[in-house]
């Protein structure tokens, strides 16, 4: 049986202390001899590529399904827009309106028009790339201006998922949909040691245990703030893999051209540590 195994790595704000975490585990699972597939699944940002720089060898529109009305099929019943919970059609008695930007592509109102007047056209949603950064396959994708819903982007990026070896994920706390966790063994949160850390932490910590998914925390700027976020991990039994110095994320983020930026040999070790550590445990 091919081994594999798929993490999620979450939290913060700017999104550094989680894409740091993110790139430097993925080059520790590629030292170990994993296959390793990176998948930028936070659409709405492009911090990634503070710590990796892809040479990208294709790239491909995503797109989506969205209602379109036939006026003259159309009888202005009003069932559509009572039915859409996404308000993605309006009805205005002489016409209809349609806000493709809104649609979740559900099918209802193709379905359920007694009339047969709506039909489906496709849209561009957003792109994915592919790309290399070293032996590391990168998966990019972004959604276009205007648009309210990632999700179709992020499934076409889940798709390029890898059959065995490591996936490496990274998403925003707010982004943590089904599209992202599907599958997902175990989510790493990344949180700093301040008061809205441990408000964010709390909400999403409380989310991953309700749908029963695997976490455990990497505390960043350990040593400044609070220490609140540590002590929530304690009292509720929730492993800390590391606390990562206040300096790390300057020093990390300077961009190096096609692979991982260089870190000092103790933090290194922390990371071949935690890829020994997650690998042992997935294999117990």
């Amino acid at each position: 049986m091919k081994q594999k195994i798929t993490i999620a790595v979450t939290g913060g704000s700017s999104g550094r202390g989680r894409i740091l975490v993110a790139a430097n585990l993925s080059t520790a699972l590629t030292d170990m001899g994993l296959k390793v597939t990176y998948l930028d699944c936070d659409v709405e940002n492009a911090l990634e590529f503070h710590y990796l720089n892809p040479n990208w060898y294709l790239e491909f529109e995503v797109e989506k399904r969205v209602p379109e009305i036939d006026p003259e099929r159309c009888s202005h019943c009003g069932e559509c827009t009572a039915l859409c919970q996404f308000n993605a059609i309006a009805d205005l008695g002489d016409s209809v309106l349609t806000f493709p930007n809104r649609c979740y592509s559900c099918g209802a109102c193709v379905h359920f028009c007694p009339s047969g007047a709506i039909s489906e056209t496709l849209q561009s949603t957003g792109r994915v790339r592919l790309g290399y950064s070293g032996t590391i396959r990168v998966v990019d994708g972004r959604i276009n201006i205007g648009e309210r819903h990632g999700e179709s982007v992020i499934q076409a990026v889940r798709q390029q998922e890898a059959d065995s070896g490591a996936t490496i994920i990274t998403a925003g706390t707010s982004g943590l949909n089904g599209a992202v966790l599907r599958n997902v063994d175990h989510v790493i949160l990344v949180m700093g040691a301040t008061p809205f850390g441990i408000h964010e932490y709390h909400r999403t910590a409380e989310y991953l245990k309700q749908i029963k998914i695997p976490f455990s925390t990497v505390i960043k700027n350990d040593g400044i703030g609070d220490q609140k976020t540590a002590e929530y991990c304690r009292r509720l039994n929730i492993p800390v893999l590391m606390q990562l110095p206040p300096d790390l994320d300057n020093t990390a983020a300077r961009p190096v051209d096609n692979h991982l930026p260089e870190t000092d040999r103790w933090i290194m070790e922390q990371f071949h540590s935690l890829g020994h550590q997650i690998m042992t445990e997935r294999a117990s």
